[in-house]
């Protein structure tokens, strides 16, 4: 008689419990200095090394200076043979542990426009300080910001926080799972919380690398050349993103425009494309890799928009980018340029800068393509609409 197999490791779990982010911080700086009552090593062999992009750290900065929950945090237990050795071990929230640690004790800063919300939010906390003559490093940042509020390129570090916002950081408490079990256990335990974690702390891309879908974006032959051709400043992981986005648009699964959620809960649950699907996405898969090696004269320089049109005008077969490419990338680009002008001007200069009121709301169409999310049959139109105005001589 066969015996079953064991899936799951066998783990003991204690109570969840309660430590101060001072003291997590304390406990891993006993490890690397191998001298402490709590070691906790933050880093141990089936770990990864750091994998966050600013994107996913500043987007924990913030929940943590808002004081929004970050989650709960794995830990096993060990009995070390020597007294310098780790007496615990991070296994889930290696990442998280990281980036507090990199902006409380290694002076990372937050991007001026993140700056400017915390130091808007925490204006109160700021003129406290100001009042009592507290934290002269918040006091200078916050003096910059008031020249200029809106266009302040002041950078938030944890000293120019206010006095009150790094006490409650300090102090606030993470929810500490503790675990025991041996090193064969903790292993497979540590691989299957990563196939299950979801959008933690903006982490959005940890749960897709097994997906079946991969096996479409590995067809993709040069992404950082493609990346360059653009001159996209954006991280591959969004590129990854955007690229699955599509695959679910051309299933008719997602909406342009759709959140960050959504593209993951379908990625997770994705198991084959229809032939459709596989036409679309053979189509767009073309027009990267044909983009990716091409020598152009002057980079084009696209965002987030334009990449998302580049893939659905090839993928929906209205534009071939293997044929005159530059062209058609120049005029896209231009465009992009021309829709900014919907922000700015009223309809009776927009109408002067397009030319005709048709080619206004031709344009205007595109403008809200690029905003917000869209049915189907709202997306395939204002792409037909894009398609024809590259194409125009």
């Amino acid at each position: 008689m066969e015996h079953a197999l064991n899936i799951y490791p066998k783990i003991e779990f204690e109570p969840v419990s309660a430590r101060s982010i001072g003291n997590i911080l304390e406990q891993i700086e006993a490890a690397e200095r191998k001298f402490g009552i709590e070691r906790l090593d933050l880093q141990p062999s089936y770990q990864r090394g750091e994998a966050w992009e600013n994107e996913f750290k500043e987007k924990l900065i913030y929940s943590l200076v808002t004081h929004y929950p970050i989650g709960n945090f794995v830990v096993r237990k060990v009995d070390p043979k020597n007294t310098d050795e780790p007496t615990a071990e991070v296994v889930d929230g290696q990442q998280r542990l990281r980036t507090i640690r990199e902006f409380i004790k290694n002076g990372m800063e937050l991007s001026p426009n993140n700056t400017r919300h915390i130091v808007r939010e925490n204006r109160d906390a700021y003129e406290y300080d100001k009042k009592y003559n507290m934290n002269e490093t918040g006091q200078k940042l916050y003096q910059k910001f008031l020249k200029d509020e809106k266009k302040s390129n002041v950078k938030l570090t944890f000293a120019s926080l206010p006095s009150t916002i790094q006490k409650r950081i300090l102090e606030h408490n993470l929810n500490i799972i503790a675990v025991r079990c041996d090193k064969e256990s903790i292993s497979q335990y540590f691989r299957f919380i990563q196939n299950q974690e979801r959008l933690r702390a903006g982490e959005i891309i940890n749960s897709i690398p097994d997906s079946p879908a991969r096996d479409y974006l590995e067809q993709v032959d040069n992404k950082d050349g493609f990346l360059k051709i653009v001159g996209w400043d954006e991280s591959r992981k969004e590129f990854d993103k955007i690229f699955y986005s599509m695959i679910g648009i051309f299933e008719n699964k997602l909406l342009l425009g759709t959140t960050d959620k959504a593209i993951i809960d379908y990625i997770s649950g994705f198991q084959r494309l229809s032939a459709t699907g596989v036409e679309c996405v053979n189509k767009m898969v073309a027009a990267i890799n044909h983009i990716a090696n091409l020598q152009m004269d002057g980079r084009v320089r696209f965002n987030k928009r334009l990449i998302k049109f580049i893939f659905l005008l090839a993928g929906l077969g209205h534009i071939d980018f293997t044929q005159e490419t530059a062209t058609k990338l120049k005029k896209l680009c231009q465009i992009n340029e021309d829709i900014v002008w919907f922000n700015k001007e009223t309809t009776e200069e927009l109408e002067r800068r397009f030319g005709t009121r048709e080619s206004m709301e031709q344009h205007r169409e595109i403008f809200f393509l690029g905003r917000g999310s869209h049915a189907k049959k709202v997306m395939e139109k204002r792409i037909a609409i894009l398609s024809r105005l590259i194409t125009l001589t």
